[in-house]
């Protein structure tokens, strides 16, 4: 039989899924507790199959490496994480019976997943890549399926930002703790950026993007543009355009971006980012 993608069976997508109409639920009645929230918990609850195959989806499409890796390492790491992942299969298609008889209940089955998911074709392929390793398909047209899903991975794999292993990403350790706080953190940082893109329409994209990576933690990418942005600052230094408040509010810039970006200092360092891309523009515009 042909490998095909059932949504039915896809638990990432669920989950995506979940996680969207919690957003939306919250939007409309913030002083209640979503409907899908409260699914979340019952279902996807720690010691369940649905959990434990919802940890490897996420694995398989978040997890970073402190190093860039070659073709072959992300093939062993895809097919390792599949093998090793202790899912009772026949106990995990009773619990997505039960959970897709709750979402049928509670939304509709045909609206509930004809919402659109950002990452879909990711959660499609790991569905597929798992179905087709795990029931070891010999049909030439699956073996094609499993061949192309895999490869999509490990294009996305190798494409991934990479850690410093002595720095801790705080949301994947908030994530640790149960589901609830699994699907809050999403919501409270999807609710957050929304909220702020709101309420400062007018920003520079340069600076969205700064913004992005604060509620992100990515501590990288902000030292990155710490480093680009002070170089800029120095070209400024010596001209004769600039005026004594500018200049002042320069050396105050280049003072504190030489200081390196942690989770500790991110907010503070990064609101200075933010008016160095409006000091600069305006430096610019002179």
């Amino acid at each position: 039989m042909s490998l095909k993608h059932n949504k039915l069976r896809n638990t990432g997508l669920i989950f995506e899924l979940l996680t969207q109409n919690c957003i939306l639920e919250l939007q409309t009645d913030p002083t209640s507790t979503p409907p899908a929230l409260q699914i979340v918990k019952k279902h996807f609850k720690k010691g369940t199959e649905l959990r434990k195959e919802l940890n490897l989806y996420q694995v398989l499409s978040e997890k970073t490496f402190s190093k860039v890796l070659s073709e072959d390492q992300c093939r062993e790491i895809i097919r390792k994480t599949i093998e090793h992942c202790s899912v009772d299969r026949r106990k995990l298609h009773n619990e997505l019976y039960n959970l897709c008889g709750e979402l049928k209940n509670v939304y509709g089955l045909q609206k509930f997943f004809s919402s659109p998911v950002s990452n879909y074709k990711m959660q499609a392929s790991i569905n597929q890549l798992i179905e087709g390793t795990l029931s070891n398909c010999k049909d030439i047209k699956s073996i094609e399926t499993v061949m192309m899903c895999e490869n999509y991975l490990m294009d996305d794999i190798k494409t991934r930002k990479h850690f410093d292993l002595n720095k801790k990403n705080i949301i994947l350790v908030e994530n640790k703790n149960d589901e609830q706080k699994v699907v809050l953190n999403k919501v409270q940082r999807t609710l957050l950026i929304k909220k702020f893109e709101e309420k400062y329409k007018n920003m520079l994209p340069e600076q969205k993007i700064i913004m992005k990576n604060i509620f992100e933690y990515n501590v990288d990418e902000l030292n990155k543009k710490r480093r680009e942005l002070a170089k800029k600052l120095v070209t400024f230094k010596n001209s004769e355009k600039v005026d004594s408040v500018l200049k002042e509010n320069l050396d105050e810039c280049k003072k504190v971006l030489r200081k390196k970006i942690d989770t500790v200092n991110m907010k503070s360092i990064g609101q200075k980012l933010l008016y160095s891309v409006e000091l600069i523009k305006e430096l610019e515009s002179l």
